[in-house]
């Protein structure tokens, strides 16, 4: 991390164009109580390296101590990476866990009751249709519209859920044929409307087809549901 945490010494030595005061020896020996015949040949045994061997080792050991400095502290990096991608890993788990919990809420909790919602319409309108007033059809039919339309939000909300699950597996299309199922697929919501589909020549591309057809499935669906009033509903799809 730049600080200096150390020195590295190699040893004692002397240059090889020094001259050596071995008076100065023999008194250090007399002085500090050695065995002088043995200090003196220990002297001997000193290296003599020349000026240029000494600065190229001490090049490379600074090198060396610089490659050590880099190498831990690229290790200190890495175990900082290794340690958020692990931290990153357990929220996604726990992050999975949730999306689970809400997909598995919203399709038992919220369909039960549009089921019965539903089912008691349909009971209402088979056994008691004739005797009720128009005002009352009406009304039924608006609660029939709206549990249908409740439905089809709890489909949406599903879908989104299981877009980050869904394995993406490339492969060359043509859209129009995309196309064309999902206007297939929406034709109940069109009723006794009269709404006019124009689809353009659409080109060939490289896509996930499922999560591709739930985009022209959200799409289309909104094109059909916004322009209610007009007749006919002109819905044009092409491309620029």
């Amino acid at each position: 991390g730049d600080k200096q945490i150390a020195n590295v010494f190699t040893g004692q030595f002397f240059f090889s164009d020094e001259p050596i005061e071995y008076e100065l020896f023999r008194s250090q020996a007399r002085t500090y109580g050695f065995d002088e015949q043995e200090y003196m040949a220990a002297l001997d045994r000193v290296p003599r390296l020349s000026r240029e061997q000494v600065d190229t080792s001490r090049a490379f050991f600074a090198r060396f101590a610089q490659l050590l400095s880099h190498l831990s502290y690229s290790g200190i990096k890495l175990a900082r990476a290794m340690e958020e991608t692990r931290n990153l890993n357990i929220q996604l788990t726990a992050s999975n866990k949730d999306l689970e919990a809400f997909t598995y809420s919203v399709s038992h909790d919220l369909r039960a009751p549009l089921r019965h919602i539903s089912g008691f319409s349909k009971i209402l309108r088979e056994e008691f249709g004739p005797q009720l007033p128009d005002e009352a059809k009406r009304h039924l039919q608006r609660i029939e519209d709206g549990t249908r339309r409740m439905g089809h939000l709890v489909d949406d909300l599903l879908n989104l859920a299981r877009v980050g699950r869904v394995d993406v597996s490339l492969q060359a299309l043509g859209l129009n044929s995309i196309v064309e199922e999902v206007v297939a697929m929406l034709a109940p919501d069109i009723g006794d409307r009269h709404v006019e589909w124009k689809i353009g020549d659409l080109p060939s591309v490289e896509c996930a087809p499922a999560l591709m057809k739930q985009v022209f499935q959200n799409l289309l669906a909104n094109a059909l549901k916004f322009p209610r009033p007009r007749d006919p509903a002109i819905i044009e799809v092409g491309q620029e």
